[in-house]
């Protein structure tokens, strides 16, 4: 087997050898004897999908693996690939019927049920972490409009006098948090963005282990989603501390 691949891949210094060991069946444990077949392999790769796998799991040719354990035709599980056109969900009825009660047909949700909700659930927990970092930004957009208010009393009341209104005067404040804020969404997404493709091009990120990229994928309902959710938050923020700041006058 050693040979074999030697000869597929090339110089075998390049790759780590280890030693698999397979204990041997029926057999009697007696001093002197090996109770192990052995068999020393190359690693070409590192594979990172949750720690579970990454511990204890290797990918092998199946029929070097029926070598080592002297297994001919026995199996204890299968993966099928589904293709596009078909869902996991339609490709395990027709198995289960196909097979009947005596075999167990699982798709990758729910034999890894813990590990999708936990990934579906980051994306939930990563909002709530950005929507909380915005609410305390915006407290920098409360500060600037107050420090705006106190340095232009002198020009309000000159405009006052020219007959602004106290709306008109509610608009300039209103619309300059708007505009502060709008600013940093703007060019916080397009710094944002800008990083995923750096990331996606460059791999300027990579996992330590397996040395891997970190996987980015864009998504634009999430660009709209965050879009959406710090736009409404930018309104909210620079609509009430501008009514508050303009009530404690008495116009």
């Amino acid at each position: 087997m050693l040979s074999k691949l030697e000869a597929k891949i090339g110089n075998k210094d390049d790759f780590e050898q280890i030693v698999v060991y397979a204990p041997k069946r029926n057999m009697k444990v007696r001093l002197g004897k090996n109770p192990f077949y052995t068999e020393p392999i190359l690693l070409s790769a590192a594979m990172n999908y949750n720690r579970e796998v990454n511990e204890d799991k290797i990918l092998w040719p199946l029929e070097a693996t029926r070598g080592l354990l002297h297994f001919s035709g026995e199996l204890t599980h299968v993966y099928i690939d589904v293709k596009e056109g078909f869902t996991n969900d339609e490709v395990k009825e027709k198995i289960a019927a196909y097979l009947g009660p005596n075999f167990t047909v699982k798709t990758n949700f729910e034999k890894n049920e813990l590990i999708f909700q936990t990934s579906k659930s980051e994306r939930v927990v990563v909002i709530i972490i950005m929507i909380f970092i915005f609410i305390l930004a915006s407290f920098n957009l409360i500060a600037s409009l107050t420090m705006l208010y106190i340095e232009k009393k002198d020009n309000i009341k000159s405009l006052e006098s020219f007959g602004l209104s106290k709306e008109g005067v509610f608009q300039i404040f209103f619309f300059e948090g708007l505009l502060i804020s709008g600013v940093g969404i703007v060019a916080g997404l397009i710094v944002g963005y800008l990083i995923c493709l750096l990331q996606l091009q460059f791999s300027l990120l990579v996992i330590p282990g397996p040395n891997i990229p970190f996987p980015i994928n864009i998504s634009l309902s999430d660009f709209f989603l965050v879009f959406f959710s710090v736009s409404i938050l930018s309104v909210l923020f620079s609509y009430f501390p501008t009514k508050i700041l303009l009530r404690q006058r008495n116009f």
